[in-house]
């Protein structure tokens, strides 16, 4: 009877391992918000990576989850766009993105980094032998409300706003 009741603790201290593990480790679920329709505007400004404009666009994200992985194409106004594929590090809270090289610049493969409501894009490229650090940031207002701004940097620390917008999900 102990031994059992030693099994049965043991087993239960083994299952609340695993529920903690699982919520300090969200895996790809939390990116399910970028499924659906998509107003976007959004004001650009000449800096030496972007130039000044104006955009007023809807996107449609199809996005699946299989396994450890979420994939998602974004197409606007009759326009496929790119095809992504992000997977989760739990060891370093980050996610990849995995863009596929016949459809996207495989050169940058961002990481995606989650704190609360802020989610923020980050890569690197090489520019005339120079790295300059590029990071997308959306912060969320609410589930369907997304403010978001693209920066430049050359050091990290100094950022340089090359776009900001908003988005709201309009539909499924």
């Amino acid at each position: 009877m102990l031994q059992c009741l030693r099994r049965a603790g043991l087993f239960a201290l083994l299952l609340s391992s695993l529920t903690l593990r699982a919520q300090a480790a969200p895996g790809v679920d939390p990116l399910n918000v970028f499924e659906g329709t998509w107003k976007v505007t959004s004001e650009s400004f000449l800096t030496p990576y972007s130039k000044p404009a104006s955009v007023l666009v809807t996107l449609h994200n199809a996005c699946s989850r299989a396994g450890g992985a979420y994939t998602c194409r974004q197409g606007g106004e009759n326009a496929p766009g790119p095809v992504a594929t992000f997977t989760y590090d739990v060891i370093k809270k980050t996610f990849t993105r995995q863009p596929l090289p016949i459809l996207d610049d495989p050169k940058a493969e961002p990481k995606l980094g989650i704190d609360g409501a802020r989610w923020t894009f980050a890569w690197q490229e090489a520019d005339n032998g120079n790295t300059v650090f590029f990071r997308l940031i959306n912060d969320f207002q609410g589930p369907y409300d997304i403010a978001f701004r693209s920066e430049y940097s050359l050091d990290q620390t100094h950022w340089t706003i090359m776009s900001e917008g908003h988005e709201t999900r309009i539909g499924p």
